[in-house]
């Protein structure tokens, strides 16, 4: 079949990007035909071209949601969403030159696509990657246009639990729950499993206060006050998305005197390099919708600690496959990490038995035979 995979996004640094170009490669394996429609020109472009995956860019303006900090910044939405009426149009035309099948909407950031593909008839996919206000920190900018818009399409996908239980509040369209599949070799790293002097702990992800580097940053501050630094060390890297954030995370580790113990590794685009020399990773968020930094970090047999929240608390299992704490409680962090060292063959254990469980859960395969089997129901092979 014909697949129309829209980008909300044209940058790659998000997982939703990543998610899309793995998508893209999935069905093409499958023997679909598949182009992706970008909104504006981007490094996710490179990517495409890497994978040779046929993709248009038409213009979209970004006319959807604007901050919840600071709703005025997008006074101009309407007029916007007005302009993206060309964008309709150019997609509804392509749409039928190409014989589009199926319009799968890759997030829910952006609409035109799938306002398009409801204009002509054919089904819309409308995969649900986030929270938006709690994750994202944003909101729609017209919550009513957007529900209707959503409320015509054919079905959702939502990546967790979680994010379905969110979008239940205000979609009537039926949503199931696939989650995110990933390259399992991009990230398996073969380990011996043994206990070492000093352990490596390591964040990563987008520096936004969403992604929760500051806490983590605080509660290794007091872990170290209590127990010293002479048996971990901490990495952290990701791209500088807020700056401000950024700089505050600096400060407070210059107050504490962290610099000693602390090392930033800026923007890493191969993570199993990473990986490969880390023990721990913290997974520290506000709010995941799926959690691809966890699902990474067991496949390369890490130890994993994160927040007992959002789609974190579906993905870890209390000493099963990694390990929860408090969210938002320093203390209830620096006792997990604690015991974690004080506890390192059973800890290892934990992390063998996540990258086993991982492996098996979380591969590509898996995702796209059951998105592949909801497109041959909406087009009724």
């Amino acid at each position: 079949m014909n697949v129309l995979l829209a980008a909300t996004s044209s940058e790659s640094f998000s997982g939703a990007a990543k998610c899309l170009v793995e998508l893209a490669k999935g069905l093409r394996h499958k023997g679909h035909q598949v182009v992706v429609i970008l909104p504006s020109h981007g490094d996710v472009e490179n990517l495409l071209k890497q994978e040779n995956i046929d993709y248009r860019v038409i213009k979209q303006h970004q006319a959807w949601y604007v901050d919840i900090d600071n709703k005025n910044t997008n006074k101009y939405q309407r007029i916007k969403q007005i302009a993206n009426r060309r964008a309709v149009n150019t997609i509804k035309k392509f749409i039928r030159n190409k014989h589009i099948d199926i319009v799968h909407e890759n997030a829910s950031t952006a609409y035109v696509a799938a306002l398009a593909a409801e204009e002509c008839r054919i089904p819309v996919v409308w995969h649900l990657r986030e929270f938006l206000e709690e994750d994202l920190g944003i909101t729609f900018f017209d919550p009513k246009y957007s529900e209707k818009i959503m409320n015509r399409a054919t079905i959702a996908v939502a990546i967790s639990e979680a994010v379905k239980d969110k979008w239940m509040q205000c979609v009537q369209i039926p949503i199931r729950v696939i989650h995110d599949g990933l390259p399992i070799d991009n990230y398996y790293i073969k380990r011996k499993f043994e206990a070492h002097e000093r352990l490596n702990i390591l964040i990563y992800g987008r520096i936004v206060p969403q992604k929760g580097q500051l806490f983590f940053f605080r509660a290794m501050a007091k872990y170290v006050k209590l127990y010293g630094n002479e048996k971990i060390h901490c990495n952290w890297a990701g791209m500088i998305e807020d700056k401000s954030y950024y700089d505050s995370i600096i400060a407070f580790q210059r107050e504490k005197g962290m610099e000693e113990y602390c090392n930033y590794l800026g923007s890493v685009s191969d993570m199993k390099s990473v990986l490969r020399d880390t023990d721990i990773v913290a997974v520290c968020s506000e709010m995941e919708g799926f959690g691809r930094v966890t699902v990474e970090s067991m496949l390369s047999g890490t130890i994993v600690i994160g927040a007992d929240t959002g789609a974190t608390k579906e993905l870890i299992k209390e000493g099963e496959n990694g390990y929860l704490y408090k969210h938002h409680d320093v203390d209830s962090f620096v006792d997990k990490l604690h015991n974690i060292l004080i506890n390192q063959k059973n800890a290892l254990q934990v992390a063998k038995r996540g990258q086993t469980s991982a492996r098996e859960e979380y591969s590509m395969d898996h995702e796209i035979n059951r998105i592949t089997r909801i497109y041959k129901e909406l087009i009724g092979e």
